[in-house]
């Protein structure tokens, strides 16, 4: 009995947070993907995480952007993933994982404070509307989707929930203070929704202005400070970030430059689709109505959004700071509905709510198919780790990701390891690449001159309406394309049967010499794989080396009284198949011993290979009882 108590006590304070968190980290997991929006962080994130105190190999110095953003976001999200992305990392898995737990962090950063500002609503209006507000919140996709990506205007949303939240609770200087510090630092354009609410403030003396000009400006300096002294540290150079974004966008009026939109665009497109036609109806048409303290709390909101709409270029982020206030006033309504379902007039609203609901479900579940499929270049470039093989050559593999494919779903976060390398460099015409020595590219050219294409990845493109069911459907199209250069296209780069992971590689060759001592010996192999390295030319920061010109340096060399196709075959196997081979074959194969193979394992210059050689040795006891017992290797044809 107790532990029933403690569990109700448990979900009544968390059960809605754990529902808002269960379907945010289920976007996140089925898009863990990000777009241009989110790069500036999402790069910081990952050079603090991996590079941590080398500057020089930061992102942001060879890729700055339009215009500087803050680091103090980055810091923040990296410093509580720090920990999981250790074990992430200590565990070998892809870094794609340490993206999806930054994201984590994040969305429990945003959903706290969505929780502090709940909190205040269950006090002041309560429990039914604070349901009521959960059940919107959960309908609609934009909120939560947003809430675990990096954008500045999440991160700003996070500060204004709380300053909504003090407003609620009374708490007013402390509601402009987390406005301006959500002005100075990550958005500048918070400071249309701080003008409106710090206006009403006055109108309805609940602030005086000499305190607010007390502690307001404190805080203003202080925050300004802060963001000086660590973004000049990062940019190397002396910058306010959020300053300068408020003289590209408002003073140059700029940010036209990518797109422009109509007066009227917030009220009769984006906050319809971002409320599923649910919130922005009752806030409107009833919220307002049929609750006097609600006008108190919307007017200010709907200035922002007004106050907004002047700036030509347009996006639903733009105003997300709005959406949490909205979703008040809608829930309100909705509860005064709910409430007085029984009584005639009040039935059919109740109708066409619950109607209202399932449509916006339906909204939600569709809008989210359509951002499923709007990385393509992340699922693209997974697809091509996965295909290709790179532990079948020893040479550097690299990929040259276009802009198109920079900006639709890969980052830092999707990169892996050696022998795997990367250039985004831009301004490159496409008859350029077949001039360059990359191996893959990345991109949204259906052909490239010296190219074969391997695959296309397609991507949401539009909604068509058509007759049947259903009656709406999302078209794809191929939108980003991997190809492969025709000359890497040759016998070593091909997967051998039994293959995990090879010494030879691309523009590596392998000599074997055939030398008789005398007519009356055996005859000698031997067997020299070596390699030359290879570059890209002209890649930004890095050096080349002609293939032409290089000396190959032997990797590993073998004499033996053997022929070069089983020397091959072994050094092609992969690390169980060489145990396999040390322990159980090598005593009965009279020409290679367990030198030759403890050879084989120390120069090969893989991790795996080396912990394979290390347990090895750890469990040498147990193998020598192992070798009386007979052992049949999946794999054993494949080693001659």
């Amino acid at each position: 009995m107790p532990t029933d108590s403690k569990m109700a006590k448990f979900l009544q304070s968390y059960g809605y947070d754990l529902i808002l968190g269960a379907i945010a980290a289920i976007y996140v997991l089925m898009a863990p993907y990000t777009k241009v929006e989110e790069s500036f962080n999402v790069q910081s994130m990952h050079d603090i995480l991996y590079h941590r105190h080398r500057l020089d190999s930061y992102d942001h110095l060879e890729f700055p952007g339009v215009v500087p953003r803050t680091f103090i976001g980055a810091f923040i999200i990296s410093f509580f993933a720090s920990p999981l992305v250790f074990i992430i990392s200590f565990l070998g898995f892809p870094k794609i994982y340490s993206l999806v737990a930054a994201r984590f962090v994040l969305g429990c950063i945003i959903l706290s404070t969505l929780r502090f500002f709940r909190i205040q609503i269950r006090k002041k209006f309560g429990y039914q509307v604070e349901s009521f507000f959960l059940l919107l919140t959960t309908l609609q996709f934009h909120l939560l989707f947003y809430s675990t990506r990096p954008l500045p205007n999440i991160l700003a949303l996070g500060l204004v929930n709380l300053a909504y939240g003090n407003w609620l609770k009374g708490n007013f200087y402390s509601a402009l203070n987390f406005l301006i510090f959500a002005t100075v630092i990550f958005r500048c354009d918070v400071i249309l929704l701080l003008g409106p609410i710090a206006l009403e403030f006055f109108l309805t003396k609940s602030i005086s202005f000499w305190k607010t000009l007390k502690y307001c400006v404190g805080t203003a300096v202080v925050t300004a400070g802060l963001t000086i002294s660590v973004d000049s540290i990062m940019w190397k150079k002396f910058v306010w970030p959020e300053f300068e974004v408020f003289w590209f966008n408002s003073i140059l009026n700029r940010s036209s430059d990518w797109g422009t939109h109509s007066i009227h665009w917030y009220f009769t497109s984006a906050l319809p689709r971002r409320s599923d036609c649910i919130s922005i109806n009752f806030s409107h048409l009833f919220g307002i109505l049929l609750d006097r303290r609600v006008p108190f709390l919307v007017i200010p909101v709907i200035s922002f959004v007004l106050l907004y709409s002047k700036l030509p270029h347009k996006e639903l982020r733009f105003i997300i700071s709005s959406v949490p206030m909205l979703n008040l006033s809608a829930a309100v309504a909705a509860s005064r509905i709910y409430k007085n379902r029984k009584k005639t007039i009040w039935k059919l609203a109740n109708m066409v709510m619950l109607a209202l609901f399932a449509i916006s479900a339906g909204c939600t579940v569709f809008t989210f198919m359509a951002s499923y499929n709007n990385y393509p270049s992340g699922y693209a470039l997974k697809r091509l780790h996965q295909i290709s093989h790179p532990a079948n050559v020893k040479g550097e593999e690299w990929v040259h990701i276009d802009t198109f494919s920079a900006m639709n779903g890969i980052s830092r976060f999707c990169e892996s390891a050696f022998p795997w390398r990367y250039s985004k460099e831009e301004e490159m015409v496409v008859e350029e690449l077949q001039n360059r020595n990359f191996t893959y590219l990345v991109n949204e050219h259906p052909s490239v001159d010296g190219y074969k294409c391997l695959f296309s990845e397609e991507g949401f493109d539009r909604v068509e309406l058509r007759q049947g069911f259903p009656p709406i459907v999302l078209v794809k199209r191929a939108k980003v394309y991997v190809h492969q250069d025709m000359k890497a296209d040759d016998q070593l780069h091909k997967k051998w049967p039994g293959l995990l992971m090879s010494i030879a590689c691309m523009h590596s060759y392998v000599m074997a010499e055939d030398e008789e001592k005398d007519l009356g010996r055996q005859m000698i192999v031997t067997l020299i794989v070596s390699r030359r390295q290879r570059m890209p030319m002209g890649r930004k920061k890095s050096w080349t080396i002609s293939s032409q010109t290089h000396t190959p340096s032997p990797i590993y060399m073998e004499t033996r009284r053997s022929q070069p196709h089983g020397s091959l075959a072994l050094l092609h196997a992969d690390p169980v198949e060489l145990l396999y081979y040390w322990f159980y074959r090598a005593r009965h194969d009279s020409t290679t011993t367990s030198s030759t193979l403890a050879t084989i394992l120390t120069t090969t210059p893989s991790s795996i290979v080396s912990r394979a050689h290390n347990v090895y040795e750890f469990l040498k006891p147990l193998f020598s009882f192992i070798y009386s017992i007979p052992v049949v290797h999946p794999f054993s044809e494949h080693i001659t």
